[in-house]
Parts: C-alpha cells; structure tokens; sequence
C-alpha cells in the first residue's frame, strides 16, 4: 500500500506557456481527461527536487514527452492534476484543473499550495541527479521563472539539463 506525501509548493507568476503548449487547437488535453480543464497552470516550487515517475502518469500528447498524475485532494473540490514536462526543473510543477485554483482558493503569488501526493508517483533520485540538481538549483529555485538567461544556461548544456530535470523513467 502506497502511503501519500505532502508536498508544499510556493506559488510563482509563470510564462504563459500554458495557453500554447497545452491549450492549443491541436492539444489533445481535455480529451485524454475527458474533463473541460481551465485554460492555464497553477505554477509551485518546492525547494527540494521531486522526481516523477512516468509509469503512473497519463500521457497527454502523442510524444509523450507531457505528462499528468491524478491528485486526490478531498480539501480541493475542483478536480486536480498535477502536470508536469519531459525536461521540467525538478522543483517545478505545475497544476491544472477544472477551475481557476487561484480564485477558487483565494489564493495569489506566494502564497503556499499543498499537494497531497500518492508516494507511487515519486520516483527515486539518484546521488548524481540530485548532485546536479543542487549546484544548479539550489537556491535559485525560482529562477526558472525569473531569469531567462540562466534558465537559458542550464539548458544549453544538454547532459546538465537531463541530470537536472524530470526524464521518462519507465
């Protein structure tokens, strides 16, 4: 039996990427839920590197390279879902739903958002990953977000940017 995980996240003003990578007229998103999502994410970051396992996430392009694990959070009434990139920081995740979380909840920019995570999702992060994640991250978790010419270095360097963020692992 699978225990759940808390997981806090801080809220955080993203980049609108969502409208065109998930919202787009070829997404298949809403089909594959089978739910009407609310256009947009609610973007967190936690201060630690979450590993997701891929094996229990539900694919939601036919790369496979976008992926969403169900969220059972009785607090929440609009359904949930956790989403998450092939190539995302992992100390970034984002949510979507049925609803505006952030108006359904009252909630604004730094503010913090509790997951309730199945412990089945979490895939286990090797010494060389979280090595990696950790020289790179480490408090600049919200860089990402913030400041393109560092999200762009990371990401120039193929092998750092594998070992620090979200794979398939299936």
């Amino acid at each position: 039996m699978y225990e759940n995980k808390i997981i806090t996240g801080k809220i955080i003003k993203g980049r609108n990427r969502s409208q065109e990578d998930l919202f787009n007229p070829e997404s298949n998103i809403k089909k594959m839920l089978g739910l009407d999502i609310y256009p947009g994410t609610l973007n967190l970051i936690i201060n630690e590197p979450l590993l997701l396992n891929t094996k229990y996430g539900i694919p939601i392009d036919i790369q496979k390279k976008r992926y969403v694990w169900r969220l059972d959070n009785p607090r929440y009434a609009p359904k949930i879902f956790l989403y998450r990139w092939i190539g995302c920081p992992m100390h970034v995740v984002e949510i979507i739903s049925t609803h505006h979380i952030k108006k359904f909840h009252n909630l604004k920019n730094g503010n913090n958002f509790n997951i309730n995570l199945n412990s089945k999702y979490i895939f286990p992060i090797n010494k060389y990953k979280y090595i990696v994640w950790f020289l790179l991250w480490k408090g600049r978790v919200d860089w990402y977000y913030n400041n393109e010419n560092y999200k762009n270095f990371v990401y120039k360097n193929k092998i750092l940017k594998k070992l620090a963020s979200q794979v398939k692992n299936h």
